[in-house]
Formats: structure tokens, C-alpha cells, sequence
């Protein structure tokens, strides 16, 4: 796949660029988007990211502090948690006590942070950019059918225009089971257990991941 010769990374920041975004973005805090990509769009860029990421042509990574903020204290499981939608997030507005269910429809892109696409029970997506997690693309930590939870969810501006949800508390971010009940009903799997495997067989198997670097899924075995 041939990159556009108008395609520029959008997935690493400019420290000094955000910067600006973050004074720019006060008119706005506490409002609805003035605009979103569709999931195509957000696709079709994350693709060329991925591409990008492929051919090696990276900058060297940048570590950018946003404005502080603290990490919710609320279990997405506690009585006074509230689920809410991509089309209920506001600008730059975290309230700890909501949470937002997802689930990874991509490969992530790992570099600076990690960035995948995900969507929502209403078919919603958004592109979210997650820091501090020590990722690695030989085993992600999100990739592709993952169900995850984030706290405290909102809109940030991008660089080059746009929004995204931008975690930067990796407690603020839960994997959830695919057999968990706060799932919806249409997410939820059943793992089957191959009866023609035994603890060898699984043993062996968890031993080749773990040779592979591939830490979570030996656990998972």
C-alpha cells in the first residue's frame, strides 16, 4: 500500500504544538466536537500509519506531559459509576465517574504511545491514543478484539486537527474479559478448550510464546 504523497504522521506529537492546542482549547472544554471522522476515515489513516510504521520511517519518540489531571478512584463495578457512549463525550471535560466500554477494532500503532481504532456498542469509533503503558507490537498490550474500559473518558484535540480520547493514568484503562457480564451481550465469547490438547501440549505452547517475548499470551495459556 502506496502512501498518499499528502500524508504527514499524525500519530507523534510536537510537544510545542501542543502546547498551543492546549490554550486553544479552552473555548471549547465542556462542548460536543465541532466535527468527527467517520470510521472509514479513521480506518483508512490508522492503515497508513501502520504502513508507515512498517517501512521504519519514524521520528524519534517524544514523551509530552499533558496538563495534569488526577486518575479516577471509581471502579467502572461501583454503584455510583455511569456508562456513557462516544457520542456522550465532551472537549477536555473528565468526570471520574463515568466510564466508557470499547472494544479494539485494529492492530495498534506502537511508538511514542499507543494508538488503535475502537468502537462502541452503537457502532461509534474513535481513534484513542493511550501513554505510559511500556507497550511493545511483538505482544500489545490492545490489540485487535480487545474489550477494554476507560475512565474518566473526554475528546482532545489532535494536532492536525481533529479529536481523539487520550489516556495518560494507565490505571484509567481496564481490560475486561470477553466472558464479563458488563459487556454487551454481542461481545461476549465462550472460549472453547480443545479436548485433543493436554498439559503438555498447553505447556509447550506457553513455553514457545514465552521464547517469542510474547509474556501475556503465555499467561494466557
Amino acid at each position: 500500500m502506496l502512501l498518499p504523497k499528502s500524508f504527514h504522521n499524525n500519530y507523534e506529537e510536537s510537544p510545542d504544538r501542543l502546547k498551543e492546542l492546549t490554550e486553544d482549547v479552552k473555548s471549547e472544554r465542556g462542548q460536543q466536537p465541532s466535527s468527527r471522522a467517520s470510521p472509514d476515515a479513521l480506518l483508512k489513516n490508522h492503515e497508513w500509519h501502520l504502513q508507515l510504521f512498517s517501512d521504519g520511517n519514524l521520528p524519534i519518540k517524544n514523551f509530552i506531559l499533558p496538563l495534569p489531571y488526577p486518575p479516577s478512584r471509581v471502579s467502572i463495578g461501583d454503584e455510583s459509576s455511569l456508562k456513557v457512549k462516544i457520542r456522550n463525550l465532551l472537549v477536555e471535560k473528565r468526570e471520574p465517574k463515568r466510564f466508557l466500554i470499547l472494544r479494539t477494532i485494529t492492530s495498534p500503532y506502537i511508538h511514542s504511545s499507543t494508538v488503535t481504532i475502537a468502537e462502541d456498542e452503537a457502532g461509534d469509533a474513535v481513534r484513542l491514543t493511550v501513554y505510559n503503558l511500556e507497550d511493545n507490537i511483538v505482544d500489545p498490550i490492545l490489540p485487535k478484539s480487545t474489550n477494554l474500559a476507560i475512565k474518566q473518558p473526554c475528546w482532545s484535540r489532535l494536532e492536525g486537527g481533529g479529536y481523539h480520547v487520550r489516556v495518560d493514568h494507565p490505571s484509567d484503562l481496564v481490560l475486561i474479559d470477553s466472558r464479563d457480564a458488563s459487556l454487551p451481550e454481542s461481545w461476549r465469547a465462550i472460549e472453547k478448550v480443545d479436548p485433543t490438547k493436554d498439559a503438555s501440549q498447553w505447556k509447550k505452547e506457553g513455553d514457545m510464546m514465552f521464547l517469542k517475548k510474547r509474556f501475556r499470551s503465555a499467561l494466557k495459556l
